[in-house]
């Protein structure tokens, strides 16, 4: 059913759930947010807990997206906690992305998604990865369109874009920073939408960014420090290359910048600057047709003195271009055999280590290579890192060192999923590791909102070994963990159960066929159940409860909650509620079954109640100790299943049980001391009253215990026994028809010198009997008008202080009242003590004192929460509260 925390402090006050939601992570209107709000309303709507917008709660969800996992804090954490909901935006497959170091130990990764927005990924250290989070909203810029990064001072990187009007774009991010931007950098339509753009430092002062624009003129812009952008300047006249083609850059000496592009003959060419010169060129690298118009172009460093160049021909293959120093340029000469990848396709580059330079490339079989070069040697592979069809023949890459001993290589696969791979030093390759793409995953976004509201996995709780069989796996995410509690039968449809898994941890379902897990798409019934009882909906409505005292320090309130299990909960000498804890297994009684509560020993509670099979059952708790049993006292079949009980001292050393069994006979179990159970005795004869029906018992005087019944006739009877004699009657106390056969009593002792029997007469009021010490039975008396409560309404009755005796009802109208009578005055009242509609008409309630200024008044309302009212000796009532 669930397994859950029931730290009151990780409630939620009212069950009313206060969240913010990013309008640029999850804009209005976007397939996105609506899935975030049917995950809201899935809760929302079918159990007692409210999502709302935030208005000032100090305590609230932070609904964030992000790239890599899901997760959230179970219940309520304080503050903003957040809630990390697995948001894969779908990447046009093989888009370009750019990989940059933010800061020294985190790795940015860039892209457009496919909905236009620019997003980020994050990694820091050794950790994983964080992200997507949305820098510009939808329809920024061409879905899949070019990035390019690169740091304007030691302090500040800047990332570069073509928006959707034409126009180059700037955004910037400090190291301690939030991302800023984006600003046009020119007007509109200076640059193809899909235009590559270039960025580099000609000097520690300058960064330049360049493209090639839409007259095919290749043009430079520049800003120095933290000054403001100059340009755009073009460098070539108009018709140079192809509208928004490939443009590279790379440093050829430390005071040698170099530019390259491909011209409308399919000449690579290369212009320089020295410093802050003028800049010089272009000069021919290659022959006419070397390569396509658009294709890309990668430069890096090989060594201190050596600047390599390289692109995939027209022939596609891969080839390279190299210059030492200022000499002139060699090549081009063949890296991989004719046909390796689609002509035009992209490359990556980037330094493994000092002495190893790799280079990166989708051949035609869609399958990641690495080709690399050690020093001055020859070039090595290419060797595949992926399987076939991982990726676009062709596809874009890009490289950043995650710390100085990690490289990292990013591309986006055929299942449009960003994919990272990782090497550290000069080991193995690692991965590759997709953020699988797609829209947000209902069951997952309604998963991690069931661990905000108090939920924790299914499969972790106590029982979990019973369904299915886990190896390798802790806690938090296996296995049982602190401050929880199962509720209810396991639940294998959960939404908060782990689908199997086969790497480890695995998970295996031991019986297929009787359980069947993994994420649904909306909470089951059982999760819905488990939320409605974390906050408060425990049982049926109007339900019956036992209260007593376990200790001087601590009074339970004892019912058979909403899954037919016997649970408790409980008040310390703060007064501060906790619970409930179930106390047996599911199912063993009917919800909201008859229970009573009896002390056998100033050390021992005991708490009686007869199960789903028809038998007198037993659980026991020592004063501070935990709860014992169920045990069955008689064989099934007994009584009715969920019969009344009535229990009682007979003497100092004996507890007597009492009720009616399948035969219409009332019996006694009884107990001396610490000893074993005895019974049950008959001790009536058959059909003397409706099977399972209500009793009550008390002391008459010091040593006579009396038991009532209300017979099939409608008359009041009296059973009763002296402290060690046989049992005496039934005696008649009223004529047949006074009340409803089988009606519910409560007795108690007014005084001293008098015993009083409540009950409900066949014309809905209450009806009173007494007797004093050495008289007959008077009555009966009416307490109430006629019609005040339905003919089968419980009653209960505690005393207020040692002068007043209260006796309390639901009536017709669903009202909690209060009947009372100080020492040998006369009654007075009813009083309502709630609202109407507060419970079910006639519903069963129970009283206690929590100390010895306090009386407290427990129900079970129309939602299945039990309440407690509550009074000091003289004063008001107060309340009601629900527990």
């Amino acid at each position: 059913m669930g397994y859950a925390t029931f730290d009151r402090s990780k409630r939620w006050p009212q069950a009313t759930i206060p969240y913010e939601i990013d309008a640029l992570s999850f804009p209005p209107d976007s397939t996105e947010r609506e899935a975030v709000d049917d995950a809201l309303k899935a809760w929302s709507s079918t159990t007692v807990v409210s999502f709302v917008p935030r208005n000032s709660e100090p305590d609230f969800l932070r609904l964030v997206p992000d790239e890599v996992r899901c997760n959230s804090p179970v219940g309520r954490a304080g503050g903003g906690q957040k809630v990390v909901l697995a948001f894969f935006p779908g990447i046009p497959a093989g888009a370009p992305v750019s990989a940059v170091n933010q800061q020294d130990d985190q790795v940015d990764c860039l892209y457009v998604d496919s909905d236009g927005a620019v997003r980020v990924s994050w990694v820091t250290g050794t950790g994983t990865w964080d992200g997507p989070v949305a820098l510009t909203p939808p329809k920024t810029a061409w879905p899949g369109g070019q990035v390019t990064t690169a740091a304007q001072s030691d302090d500040q990187v800047d990332l570069f874009f073509v928006d959707t009007n034409g126009a180059v774009n700037v955004m910037w991010v400090g190291k301690t920073e939030p991302w800023s931007g984006p600003v046009a950098l020119t007007p509109p339509g200076t640059v193809p939408v899909v235009a590559a753009l270039a960025a580099a430092r000609q000097s520690d002062e300058q960064l330049d960014l360049f493209f090639v624009d839409n007259t095919g003129a290749v043009n430079v812009m520049w800003v120095a420090a933290t000054g403001p952008w100059s340009g755009p300047v073009a460098l070539t006249p108009p018709g140079t290359a192809s509208p928004g083609s490939s443009v590279a850059t790379g440093r050829q000496t430390d005071d040698q910048l170099d530019l390259f592009y491909v011209g409308m003959d399919g000449v690579i060419r290369v212009m320089w600057v020295g410093g802050t010169g003028a800049w010089q060129g272009p000069l021919d690298l290659t022959g006419r047709g070397a390569a396509s118009i658009v294709s890309p172009l990668t430069a890096v460093r090989q060594s201190d003195d050596q600047l390599d160049l390289f692109y995939v021909g027209t022939d596609g293959a891969v080839h390279l271009l190299w210059v030492a120093g200022t000499g002139t340029w060699t090549g081009p000469v063949d890296l991989t055999p004719l046909g390796t990848t689609r002509p035009g396709g992209q490359l990556a580059a980037a330094r493994q280590s000092d002495d190893q330079l790799d280079l990166f490339f989708v051949d035609n079989n869609g399958m990641v290579n690495v080709m690399w070069v050690v020093g001055t040697g020859g070039w090595n592979g290419p060797v595949g890192l992926t399987p076939a069809d991982t990726a676009p023949t062709g596809a874009a890459l890009a490289c950043a060192r995650q710390n100085d001993d990690q490289l990292d290589l990013l591309y986006v696969g055929s299942d449009l999923a960003l994919a990272v791979m990782w090497v550290g030093g000069t080991g193995s390759w690692n991965g590759p590791v997709a953020f699988p793409p797609g829209k947000f995953e209902p069951g997952s976004i309604i998963h991690e909102l069931g661990h905000a509201i108090g939920l924790r996995h299914e499969h972790q709780r106590p029982d979990a070994s019973a369904f299915v069989t886990i190896s390798g796996g802790k806690p938090p995410d296996y296995g049982p963990v602190a401050r929880a509690a199962p509720v209810g039968p396991y639940d294998c449809g959960s939404i908060m159960h782990y689908p199997e898994r086969t790497q480890p941890p695995t998970l295996k379902v031991n019986d297929s066929a009787a359980c069947q897990v993994g994420q649904r798409d909306a909470p089951s019934p059982e999760d819905r159940a488990t939320v409605d009882y974390i906050y408060g909906r425990v049982t049926a409505p109007g339900g019956s409860l036992a209260a007593e005292r376990q200790s001087d320090e601590q009074t339970d309130v004892l019912f058979v909650d909403r899954f037919g299990t016997p649970a408790v909960l409980w008040a310390g000498a703060d007064g501060v509620w906790q619970g409930p804890a179930e106390l047996a297994a599911t199912g063993i009684a009917s919800p909201g079954a008859h229970l009573v509560a009896a002390r056998q020993s100033d050390e021992q509670l005991d708490v009686f109640f007869v199960d789903s099979k028809g038998a007198v059952n037993l659980m026991w708790v020592a004063e501070t100790g935990g709860w014992n049993g169920p045990v069955a006292l008689m064989p099934p079949g007994t009584a009715p299943a969920g019969a009344a009980l009535a229990a009682a001292r007979q003497s100092d050393e004996q507890l007597d049980v009492f009720f009616v069994d399948s035969k219409g006979v009332v019996n006694v179990l009884w107990v001396a001391e610490t000893g074993g159970w005895n019974g049950p005795a008959a001790l009536t004869p058959p059909d003397i009253a409706p099977a399972g029906v209500a009793l009550a018992a008390a002391r008459q005087f010091d040593d006579q215990l009396d038991v009532f019944f209300v017979d099939n006739d409608g008359a009041v009877n009296v059973l009763w026994v002296g402290e060690t004699g046989g049992w005496n009657g039934p005696s008649r106390l009223t004529p047949p028809g006074t009340a409803p056969a089988g009606a519910a009593l409560a007795a108690a002792q007014q005084s001293d010198e008098q015993l009083d029997v409540f009950f409900v007469d066949t014309n809905g009021a209450v009806g009173l009997l007494w007797i004093g010490e050495t008289g007959g039975w008077s009555g009966p008396a009416v307490l109430t008008p006629p019609g005040t409560v339905p003919a089968l309404a419980a009653l209960a009755v505690a005393r207020q202080s040692d002068e007043q005796l209260d006796v309390f009802f639901v009536d017709s109208k669903g009202v909690v009242n209060v009947l009372w009578v100080a020492e040998t005055g006369g009654w007075s009242g009813p009083a309502a003590l709630t609202a109407p509609g507060t419970a079910p008409a006639g519903a069963a309630l129970a009283g206690t004192r929590r100390c010895d200024e306090q009386l407290d008044v427990f129900y079970v309302d129309t939602n299945g929460q039990v309440n407690v009212l509550w009074v000091g000796e003289t004063g008001a009532w107060n309340g009601p509260g629900g527990l």
